[in-house]
């Protein structure tokens, strides 16, 4: 189910990997970042951007099923496919 989103990325973690990835759905209009730092200077500007989403439903709509195009389904799938290969890749030749 496709919601709207908010973002708070977390500028200090990862290298900054968050606020990278986050820019991400920003630019394709698929969420809204909320920097931490502006909410600890104004804690209403998440509260008024929840309002933003809120009173704005055709906008948040477009957002959420923006969002909702990003998702792969069969990722878990995908990955525990490619990490199996892996490994039997690197047991080859091992006399198993």
């Amino acid at each position: 189910m496709a919601r709207p989103t908010i973002i708070v990325p977390n500028p200090r973690l990862t290298g900054g990997h968050q606020l990278k990835n986050a820019a991400v759905f920003q630019k394709a209009k698929a969420a809204m970042i909320v920097e931490e730092a502006e909410i600890e200077k104004h804690p209403s500007h998440l509260l008024n951007s929840i309002k933003a989403i809120i009173n704005k439903p055709e906008q948040s709509t477009a957002m959420a099923e923006r969002l909702h195009s990003f998702a792969k389904p069969a990722s878990a799938l995908l990955v525990a496919t490619e990490l199996v290969d892996v490994y039997a890749f690197s047991q080859r030749g091992k006399g198993a």
